[in-house]
């Protein structure tokens, strides 16, 4: 059986220094509790273990190999993700949208449920004195996305691809229409 923090690791190294402690990084929440209570269901019931099941599925599917994750009490998963904050807000927000519109269907409103089921904590906010990390100081601490890094992961203003021909494309917005010679 595996602890939690050695799920929680920043890299597949099992060295103690591998851990996820002081900036180690940030860990997301998702809380199934909303979606609970918006299906009519418990933890325990069949609805219930469905959406365990499924959610877990999901983040198998979506996470993969760029990070790790767990279920405590089967009510919330924590993960981590190994990208920026930004790309890691964004892939947790595609995983919520995806349980949401595979259980509430048409009535899923993900700017609702977005903010009620997920969330992030720095690593370091969640360990006890032990240095383990601990569910209810990661559950305590849990805030949101700052504006800034919302608008990065919503590819808000300051976003601007990278890639060979970024440097010739002008990012000024005043952009010339050409006709078509033939």
């Amino acid at each position: 059986m595996l602890s939690t923090t050695d799920v929680l690791r920043e890299s597949t190294d099992t060295s103690e220094a591998s851990l996820v402690r002081g900036h180690g990084g940030k860990v997301y929440v998702l809380d199934l509790r909303p979606f609970f209570t918006a299906i009519h269901a418990t933890p325990d019931s069949t609805l219930g273990q469905n959406l365990i099941s499924f959610s877990e599925n999901v983040l198998a599917r979506m996470i993969g190999r760029r990070g790790t994750y767990t279920l405590h009490k089967d009510e919330t998963f924590f993960f981590r993700l190994k990208v920026t904050e930004e790309e890691g807000w964004a892939e947790a927000t595609k995983i919520v949208n995806d349980i949401g519109s595979h259980f509430l269907r048409d009535s899923y409103k993900a700017e609702e449920f977005e903010a009620l089921v997920l969330g992030l904590v720095d690593s370091e906010d969640a360990m006890d004195e032990n240095g383990n990390f601990n569910f209810d100081l990661a559950l305590e601490s849990k805030t949101g996305l700052s504006k800034d890094t919302a608008e990065l992961a919503e590819g808000g203003p300051d976003w601007k691809p990278i890639g060979e021909d970024a440097d010739e494309i002008d990012w000024s917005g005043k952009w010339e229409q050409k006709a078509h010679q033939s």
